[in-house]
């Protein structure tokens, strides 16, 4: 036979002092005791354990596809209404902001470091030297915005996740060096010599080669990105 939880029993199991973790959504009581996320009972700073979240997951990046890895260990014996006073409230004390800077942010070094890499296979397809120059300025746009969104990505993840290293987090903060490295390294090599890519030396095919693993960089980025706003950040 199912067990039902009321309101009241459910707040039991909050995580607070060795408790069990349990959070209602639609209804199911799910056991998130074993999830990294759950340290303590709350989830994202935001989500708390032992009471019911349904309503709440709609102000997430995700959807309840989160709790399918999860035991369901009874139900809610009782019907929750839409609180809209307290989703005001949720959204007026935080926001979101810590996770939307970052989605902001993300799309500037993306999109104007596959931009720059366009660019050069145009200038070096066509022979334009205006397609180089407008690399350098995409390149250097890029560069300057890949650090901020380093750091703001940093900053989510502390507030949102606590800081819980998973796979996708340590995959993100890693490939995040490399970006940096070579976008800084291009960077200095154009400025320093501005027909790097005229005079066809060894360190023209270097620079032009750091320039288009970029892209590749960058998009892999976003895949993980995605992987945690959409799906589940594991």
């Amino acid at each position: 036979m199912v067990k039902k939880f009321s309101k009241e029993e459910l707040k039991k199991f909050d995580g607070k002092s060795g408790a069990p973790i349990y959070v209602a959504y639609k209804n199911k009581v799910y056991d998130l005791t074993q999830s990294p996320l759950w340290k303590f009972g709350i989830h994202a700073n935001t989500h708390k354990a032992g009471i019911d979240s349904t309503e709440s997951i709609l102000n997430a990046p995700h959807g309840e596809e989160v709790f399918e890895r999860y035991s369901v260990v009874g139900e809610l014996g009782e019907e929750s209404g839409f609180d809209l006073e307290g989703k005001l409230l949720r959204v007026i004390k935080t926001g979101g902001m810590d996770r939307r800077i970052h989605r902001m942010t993300s799309h500037f070094p993306i999109s104007l470091l596959m931009t720059a890499s366009l660019l050069i296979l145009l200038y070096e397809y066509i022979g334009n030297r205006s397609f180089e120059v407008a690399a350098y300025y995409t390149l250097s746009l890029g560069v300057i915005a890949s650090p901020i969104s380093v750091l703001s990505g940093l900053w989510g993840w502390k507030i949102s996740y606590l800081g819980v290293m998973t796979k996708i987090f340590k995959r993100k903060i890693l490939i995040s060096v490399p970006l940096l490295v070579i976008g800084f390294v291009c960077l200095i090599l154009r400025s320093l010599y501005p027909d790097i890519l005229v005079e066809k030396l060894l360190l023209s095919w270097i620079y032009l080669i750091m320039v288009l693993c970029l892209t590749p960089i960058v998009i892999t980025l976003g895949y993980y990105g995605g992987k945690i706003t959409f799906l589940r950040p594991f």
